[in-house]
């Protein structure tokens, strides 16, 4: 993931902005430690959109609990995010 940052980071003043979807999957990265880990890799000039899992029949996976966590820590912490649900 560090090397996509990096090379962003290396085109960034090519855009208007930058945007990074994250979509949040319970129990797989809606961890306080990928909270943390966004934190030291998303540059606060970046948005983050916050969107959550689309589950079906066939999914296992489950979308998170903590979406409305996130946004509100996420903002604290001086980011502009956007939540989709």
């Amino acid at each position: 993931m560090t090397d996509i940052i990096k090379s962003i980071e290396e085109v960034e003043n090519s855009f208007k902005e930058i945007a990074i979807n994250y979509v949040l999957i319970k129990n797989f990265n809606d961890r306080e430690e990928d909270f943390n880990e966004i934190l030291k890799l998303i540059p606060k000039k970046w948005i983050i959109k916050l969107n959550l899992l689309i589950e079906n029949s066939k999914n296992e996976l489950k979308k998170s609990i903590y979406i409305d966590k996130w946004y509100e820590e996420l903002l604290k912490q001086g980011y502009n995010v956007k939540k989709f649900i």
